[in-house]
């Protein structure tokens, strides 16, 4: 199966999962438990489409534990990381329809500064490869940023057996679903 094929695959089959909401609390728990998490001081999440694990109320949640949150703001080719202080600061739609913030020069967290990152994908297979939407935007963010630790969080059905992969094509260090954990190297 090609890429194309899987992400409309990937896409029905988290259309179709319908405990988007039960699943999503507990990958948020799950995440809040981790070691990297808990050491992180500076965490890198994404704005949650309603179809993906949700994400806000994990924002919150590390911004009351004092954790510094920095939020992806696509320009052009280029995804930055802007740094927000709750999420009445994600004020902004991107091209894709993804909540922003605002462009603030003093507000940009360069990635290698970053100490977790939190992935969202279509698919992801044991191995830790991802299958994003195609634009290869955190590819690209973090193609320098090697040290990084890189978490996804995914629902259960878009785990597959494997995922096609380009030699640029970035993977993850860690899944985390509603059911479990894959580790894919020690961080």
């Amino acid at each position: 199966m090609d890429k194309k094929e899987l992400r409309e695959l990937a896409k029905r089959q988290r259309r179709e999962f319908k405990d988007k909401r039960s699943a999503s609390a507990k990958i948020k728990e799950t995440l809040l438990d981790l070691p990297e998490m808990k050491a992180a001081e500076t965490v890198a999440l994404y704005c949650s489409l309603p179809e993906e694990v949700d994400t806000d109320l994990l924002i919150d949640e590390l911004l009351k534990e004092g954790k510094e949150i920095c939020v992806p703001l696509v320009r052009g080719k280029q995804m930055l990381f802007i740094r927000i202080c709750s999420r009445e600061d994600l004020t902004a739609k991107g091209s894709f329809g993804i909540r922003e913030p605002l462009f603030e020069e003093t507000s940009v967290v360069l990635p290698e500064m970053i100490d977790l990152a939190v992935f969202p994908g279509l698919a992801f297979d044991r191995e830790g490869r991802r299958l994003g939407y195609g634009g290869g935007y955190y590819d690209r963010a973090f193609a320098h940023a090697s040290g990084v630790p890189k978490i996804a969080v995914c629902f259960s059905c878009q785990i597959f057996d494997q995922i096609p992969a380009e030699e640029y094509d970035l993977k993850v260090d860690k899944i985390v679903t509603e059911n479990e954990i894959f580790t894919i190297k020690t961080l």
